[in-house]
């Protein structure tokens, strides 16, 4: 575990989990893995994907990861509303 550079791309991510980089690129979003996104590139904290990998539980979310939600809740209530 040590042997992971301190920021991480979604790939090397989701090799380390064995998930899809979009399943990783989600718990970004929603803020269960702690980093920071430019443009379209995400990187992951080190030590948030550990904590994840053990099963425990972030404290607080990501600010990107709270307007997900909500953007995600908006695109529910539109396609409830078809």
């Amino acid at each position: 575990m040590s042997d992971l550079p301190p920021v991480l791309k979604v790939a090397q991510v989701a090799e380390y989990l064995q998930l899809s980089a979009r399943s990783v690129r989600e718990l970004f979003f929603t803020g269960r893995l702690k980093g920071f996104s430019f443009g379209k590139a995400v990187r992951l904290d080190r030590d948030s994907v550990i904590a994840f990998a053990r099963g425990e539980v972030l404290e607080s979310q990501n600010q990107i990861g709270a307007d997900y939600d909500c953007i995600q809740k908006g695109r529910q209530r539109r396609s409830l509303g078809r």
